[in-house]
């Protein structure tokens, strides 16, 4: 019994130490340029294409691009690409 209590004393106290991995704030700075000219998929082409993958034993993998829309400081992700990939790439890339 004082053998577990000495464990679990000697286990609180090393995940309450000071220490581990320091962690900065010296990133890179990034900028998010909004290419005006990216023209968005519809709805219906992205189905098609998705479609067309599943059809041919593939898997869809959708890319999105990011767009300012009107005035609004935010920006919204829309559908450039449809990529059709095995499915072990995408399990391989998660």
């Amino acid at each position: 019994m004082k053998t577990l209590i000495l464990f679990s004393a000697v286990f609180l106290a090393a995940c309450s130490s000071v220490g581990g991995t320091k962690y900065t704030t010296d990133a890179a700075p990034q900028t998010l340029f909004i290419d005006p000219s990216v023209q968005a998929l519809s709805r219906q082409e992205v189905i098609q294409a998705s479609k067309e993958c599943i059809a041919g034993d593939m898997q869809p993998m959708i890319i999105y691009g990011k767009r300012r829309i009107g005035n609004a400081n935010t920006s919204s992700d829309i559908p450039v690409e449809v990529l059709c990939t095995t499915k072990w790439d995408i399990i391989r890339k998660l």
